[in-house]
């Protein structure tokens, strides 16, 4: 539990009396000022580092992974419809031009 600043200044001006300010002051620089569990050390933070990067790049691997499905599912869906479209035109260009055909044919044989 964490010293309250109240209690802390309490305990300096009752130490002042007894031993004196100076090693008042040395034995209140060895009393932590937070709660040592709440304290992240240099080690804490490495670790932690080193395993956002692990997470990073857990993640980077699988974003790369979905982008290529996406993009292998995007070009198969644009190969049908544009195969599709082929198809559709083929045909249309087709019937247009026996109608055409058809046209000149009875325009020739009119005259």
């Amino acid at each position: 539990m964490a010293i309250s600043e109240a209690a802390r200044s309490d305990l300096y001006i009752g130490l002042s009396q007894v031993l004196g300010p100076e090693r008042a002051e040395t034995l209140m620089s060895a009393i932590p000022l937070h709660d040592l569990d709440q304290v992240a050390t240099k080690g804490d933070l490495a670790v932690l580092s080193a395993e956002l990067r692990s997470e990073m790049a857990e993640l980077r691997t699988e974003l790369k992974t979905d982008i290529a499905e996406l993009r292998a599912e995007l070009r198969a869906e644009l190969s049908a419809e544009i195969g599709g479209l082929r198809r559709s035109m083929t045909n249309w260009m087709l019937t247009l031009l026996v109608a055409i055909i058809g046209a000149m044919l009875s325009i020739n044989f009119m005259s």
